[in-house]
């Protein structure tokens, strides 16, 4: 039975065209499938949660069979006001001749007497209720339908002018659909009226009783009731009149795939509808994907200007219809191929992951009993009752885009073809996975980052991957159950996620979760701006405003801070915007992108991780994206002097040089030049040159630098830049010896000892590929060359008298 959603389908609800007609129009039925909206606040609701619904005892619905009579479903629920009986059945005809049942079952029934009729015409079937207080009143429901259903339609039959004037207002509405029809949508599988004009609408007698006739069947009637258990019982005694047999309903099964362009004067639409062979999977889908918080929301928001105006599912005699309609506001552009070829592709992506988790073992109860009005509840009993004896066929997908006649559009070949290469170019932009088993760990980790790093920031945007890889990860946290940790260096910027398994979960499913949080954070919602505000103010104050330091990095790095140091500056930082860093995170989506995994289950678990993340990122990435290396050439050296009245600017100076060199190479340095009794209070403290020394080592790889930062009197400050220039200089002579590399390899081996238990540090090092360079004194000295006095640069920082 198609469940509608009331207010936001873009075909008028079906329920209006009998209106004028009927005090009330019995469906749509809502089953929290209708359309919804991506919430506002990030990190809430996790649609992860649980994938199995609450379940139902299955005795509270039971199913009455016999040979010779209709299927009766029994619900049994108390509560309500009053209980109901239903019908539905199953003509010949289509939709024509499901109103026009409808009309001469409803004009019999309240002339016999019932008072109250709700109905609801279909496509291929037509379903009716009507209230029931007490066992009595339920018996009298239920013979009332048999007999209006059973008498045949004369010549002047008295129901003729109402059943006519049904069908032609039915008509005027008439809008041919292959995806409505999918759903059993009215008047989807009738023309277009020409004109504005439908056909006259009459029904002959003769006519009508050959739809009558063919619907009079045990096997094309379905029977339900609802209510407490004395008014079930009473309608399971007086089932029992034969009813005449006859072949169940006959509906086709698509053979292929298909994709539509059809008119639509209301607007554009873009409908996808999948033939399902099992109701419960189209029920339990429906279910999930109209839950505001799916991920379908979050990507499609991603994508840009499509939403999700309607999800409904549709149970028919044979399997059953899964429908998603999208909507484009109307003030947009008109949309190409390649858009609706990537709108479409998301949804297909997010139904086919949805079809893959098994259903609630008692799904059709629990839809039986969602409904709170219990006439719909009923309706949904009988309609489902009644079942094709054609076994469904496979899994068929229908794309349908709507615009009026008078826009122009892409004709269906292109469209079809344009889905095909978008999916298979989607699946060849797999990402680069590296993958560690580590298997009773508590949390699977993962790291994903872009191998440009931050060194391709240029000064008036230093720091903007970091504060965009900070703001995405504040915003984030704790999204469907993920940490996140923002990770950024001169070589990789990107975030860390990780979250232990929950309880029933699987290992896949677990990897899967955590990955595509992951495609969330980095295309998804767009991020709040309170977010990047108090990231921003986190960095502010990492950073500082110490305006002689941010001058000596500045000149080290060439214009290119970021290469040194990937938190930027103080004043770039500051002025960033959220567009700005909006604009980042999308750079970091479309890029060159490696992932690293620690599974803590099997190799298995870390695969799909890899593809839950390549599914989520591919409609953003472009093939053979590359890294732009920008030149970074050594800074001249020279001197400079910075005056300031500013009283909270430390009074010293900065020493600098350029050295390119391994990461480990340069910690070592700093930490021989910063040991208590290392180089730095050998040559500056200990003779009372200096109030504080100490020494800085930024980048690595291809961008390197060391930075001495000094604090003195202005007395002895002049003194104190001579003797670490020294100091430096002896080094690039090869003052460092064998002692001096004995203790920062013991350094290095405790640094390593400490990150090796930490798996953040375990998965940067899975991401990076390469082990650690080993300190030796080689090394040390090759680094050391750099050291030259004509090497140096200094900055001077004094206060202005």
């Amino acid at each position: 039975m198609p469940l509608f959603d009331r207010s936001s389908s873009q075909r008028r609800p079906e329920r209006s065209l009998l209106t004028p007609l009927v005090a009330v129009g019995l469906l749509p039925v809502l089953l929290g499938c209708g359309a919804a909206k991506p919430a506002a606040v990030q990190g809430e609701h996790d649609p992860h949660a649980s994938t199995v619904p609450p379940q139902l005892a299955a005795e509270r619905v039971q199913v009455v069979e016999a040979p010779d009579r209709p299927l009766l479903q029994l619900v049994r629920r108390n509560g309500d006001p009053y209980g109901a009986v239903a019908l539905a059945a199953f003509p010949d005809g289509g939709s024509r001749a499901s109103v026009a049942l409808g009309a001469l079952l409803h004009f019999r029934m309240t002339t016999a007497g019932i008072g109250r009729v709700e109905l609801q015409p279909h496509a291929f079937g037509v379903v009716l209720a009507a209230p029931a207080e007490d066992a009595a009143a339920g018996v009298r429901v239920l013979q009332a339908f048999r007999a209006a259903l059973a008498e045949p339609v004369r010549d002047a039959d008295p129901a003729l002018p109402q059943v006519s004037k049904w069908v032609r207002d039915s008509e005027r509405r008439a809008m041919p659909s292959a995806a409505a029809l999918c759903a059993g949508e009215l008047g989807s599988d009738l023309g277009a009226p020409v004109d504005g004009k439908a056909a006259d609408g009459k029904v002959t007698a003769e006519r009508l009783e050959s739809w009558r006739e063919s619907a009079f069947s045990l096997r094309r009637v379905g029977l339900a009731a609802l209510g407490s258990e004395a008014l079930l019982q009473g309608v399971r005694d007086a089932h029992r009149d034969e009813w005449p047999d006859g072949a169940p309903p006959s509906h086709p099964w698509p053979d292929a795939d298909d994709v539509q362009v059809v008119d639509d004067g209301t607007g554009r639409a873009l409908r996808l509808a999948w033939h399902l062979p099992e109701a419960v999977q189209a029920l339990s889908v429906s279910r999930a994907l109209a839950d505001p918080h799916h991920p379908l929301h979050h990507r499609l928001a991603a994508l840009g200007r499509w939403r999700v105006a309607h999800t409904n599912a549709a149970v028919r005699p044979r399997g059953a219809c899964l429908r998603v309609d999208l909507a484009l506001d109307k003030s947009a552009d008109r949309p190409d191929e390649g858009e609706l070829a990537r709108a479409a592709s998301i949804v297909s992506l997010e139904v086919e992951r949805a079809l893959e988790a098994p259903p609630g073992s008692e799904e059709h109860e629990r839809t039986l009993l969602a409904p709170g009005n219990p006439l719909v509840a009923a309706a949904l009993a009988a309609w489902t009752a009644v079942r094709s004896a054609e076994a469904p066929g496979p899994t068929r997908r229908i794309v349908e885009y709507a615009a009026p006649s008078t826009e122009r559009r892409p004709t269906p070949r292109a469209l079809a073809e344009r889905l095909q290469e978008t999916r298979a170019t989607w699946d060849s932009l797999g990402l680069p996975l590296r993958a560690q088993v580590e298997d009773g760990q508590a949390e699977t980790w993962i790291l994903v980052a872009s191998p440009c790093g931050t060194s391709v920031e240029p000064a008036q945007d230093a720091g903007i991957f970091a504060l965009a890889a900070h703001s995405i990860a504040r915003a984030f946290q704790g999204s469907w159950g993920v940490t996140f940790e923002p990770w950024a260096t001169p070589d990789g910027v990107g975030l860390l996620a990780h979250a232990p398994r929950r309880a029933r979960e699987t290992p896949k499913a677990h990897a899967e979760r955590i990955a595509r949080a992951v495609g969330r954070a980095l295309a998804g919602d767009p991020l709040d701006g309170r977010a990047v505000a108090d990231a921003r103010d986190e960095i502010l104050d990492r950073l500082g405003a110490d305006t002689g330091w941010w001058l000596a990095l500045e000149t080290l790095s060439g214009d290119f801070p970021s290469a040194l140091e990937p938190f930027g500056t103080w004043k770039s930082v500051s002025t960033t915007s959220t567009s700005g860093v909006e604009r980042a995170r999308a750079v970091l989506a479309q890029g060159p992108l490696r992932v690293a995994v620690l599974a803590d289950h099997d190799a298995a678990q870390a695969d799909a991780a890899g593809a839950a993340l390549s599914d989520w990122l591919a409609p953003f990435r472009e093939e053979g994206a590359t890294c732009s290396r920008p030149q970074i050439e050594a800074p001249k050296p020279g001197m400079w002097t910075l005056e300031t009245i500013d009283e909270e600017v430390r009074e010293g100076a900065y020493l600098g040089v350029w050295a390119p060199a391994p990461r480990e190479l340069g910690l070592a340095t700093a930490y021989l030049l910063n040991r208590p009794g290392g180089w730095l209070d050998q040559a500056l403290t200990q003779p009372g040159l200096v109030g504080s020394a100490q020494a800085h080592w930024f980048g690595g790889g291809a961008t390197g630098a060391l930075v001495i930062e000094l604090g003195a009197v202005p007395e002895q400050l002049d003194a104190a830049i001579q003797q670490a220039r020294a100091l430096l200089d002896r080094l690039a002579k090869g003052a460092a010896d064998k002692e001096d590399a004995a203790r920062a390899r013991a350094e290095q081996s405790r640094r390593e000892a400490a990150l090796a238990i930490q798996p953040r540090a375990r998965v940067v090092r899975l991401w990076h590929d390469r082990e650690p360079t080993p300190v030796d004194l080689a090394g040390l000295r090759k680094l050391h060359e750099a050291f030259a006095a004509d090497h140096h640069l200094v900055v001077k920082v004094k206060r202005r008298q």
